[in-house]
């Protein structure tokens, strides 16, 4: 009886043992697998994290290569629109100066002027000589220019008149004919002599506006 007894605590005592090692592993098994998945998880979401800082890197470089790419357009039409103001502007200044120069042309002292001229070339008047003016000038200065040289005793049979396509405005172009050579005394020239410095005041006055009006 007292051996039964004994063999009873035995199986007992294994039975516990055997109770206590499985609840062992089955605590350390749950203490790995929360740890794994503790793990996992925080690897996942650095993933996440990474992934996610990717996109928005990624989308943030698109979205300020578009507005790099709109702020440049907008730079460039702005500078084509500003280029286009001035070069109306110059356009502007041009005519309003040939209307001016047109108005001249129909004045007395204009009249001087260009029989003034032709007398400061009197000297090459005893050759052959062509003197061009515009078809205005043809019509209404050759007859004073013919009184006022013969009145200075030139001898215009020398002098022939004619058109040439470079006067359109007024003023006078003389050629001599055995030099071939050409004295340009025409508005025209004067003008495209001076369009330079015309289009820099101008600009320079647009400048000038434009600074006002952002001040």
């Amino acid at each position: 009886m007292k051996k039964l007894v004994t063999l009873e605590q035995k199986l007992a005592l294994f039975s516990k043992l055997m109770q206590q090692d499985i609840s062992d592993n089955l605590q350390e098994g749950r203490a790995k697998i929360e740890s794994d998945y503790r793990k996992r998880r925080a690897l996942q979401e650095q993933q996440s994290k990474e992934k996610a800082k990717r996109y928005v890197d990624d989308h943030k470089k698109i979205i300020d290569t578009k507005i790099a790419q709109y702020k440049a357009k907008a730079k460039l039409e702005s500078k084509k629109e500003i280029m286009q103001v001035k070069e109306d502007c110059i356009h502007v200044i041009d005519e309003l100066l040939k209307d001016r120069i047109n108005e001249y042309t129909d004045t007395a002292e204009y009249q001087t002027w260009i029989i003034e001229s032709v007398k400061s070339l009197k000297e090459y008047f005893d050759q052959e000589v062509v003197i061009y003016l515009s078809p205005k000038d043809l019509k209404n200065q050759k007859e004073a220019i013919i009184n006022e040289l013969e009145a200075e005793g030139a001898n215009t049979k020398f002098v022939a008149f004619d058109l040439n396509d470079k006067i359109v405005l007024g003023g006078l172009i003389v050629k001599i004919e055995a030099s071939n050579m050409q004295i340009d005394l025409s508005l025209d020239s004067v003008l495209e002599n001076k369009s330079e410095e015309i289009s820099q005041l101008v600009l320079t006055a647009i400048e000038k506006e434009c600074e006002e009006l952002e001040k």
